[in-house]
């Protein structure tokens, strides 16, 4: 009965957890990549903490972190 509730409350845990979403912050560059096709490097922002993405086509607003 017990590892049944430690079972329910780990799945409860993890159904209620929320994704960490980070935003773009509108710095954005046309590049080149390896295989020679332009895409957007894009500049995202979440707890302070920036990084880049790059996309082919369009790029979105924000983005779901781990």
């Amino acid at each position: 009965m017990k590892n049944w509730m430690v079972v329910i409350a780990v799945a409860l845990a993890a159904a209620t957890a929320q994704a960490a979403i980070a935003v773009f912050t509108g710095r954005q560059e046309m590049v080149t990549t390896v295989t020679y096709q332009q895409a957007w490097k894009c500049e995202y922002n979440y707890a302070g903490q920036f990084f880049w993405r790059i996309y082919q086509n369009s790029y979105p607003s924000s983005v779901e972190v781990q």
